[in-house]
């Protein structure tokens, strides 16, 4: 059975970057705080959500604004009724 690990990622903001936002003070414990940030959204207990929108087409169909899943208020009742899309997992939000 092959294990499924978080693929590799270069940190949101490389050492330079962060030595020329931050300046040279406290950037030794500014590194250690991004670093472990880094490893929380490697392994995937901290993730950045996406936000999306349900666009109405009318006749009791919608579909996500970031991914190509179609909604159905047959099958999945009213768009008001989920915070997140079955599709790509986006935080819906209303306009």
């Amino acid at each position: 059975m092959v294990e499924d690990k978080p693929a590799e990622r270069a940190p949101m903001l490389s050492d330079d970057e962060f030595t020329d936002v931050i300046g040279d003070a406290g950037s030794q414990s500014g590194l250690l705080v991004r670093d472990w940030y880094e490893a929380k959204i490697t392994s995937g207990e901290l993730r950045a959500v996406k936000k999306a929108t349900w666009i109405l087409i009318g006749h009791g169909y919608a579909y996500c604004s970031v991914c190509p899943y179609w909604y159905t208020m047959d099958m999945d009742g009213p768009p008001a009724l989920h915070n997140f899309c079955p599709g790509c997992g986006a935080q819906i939000v209303k306009e």
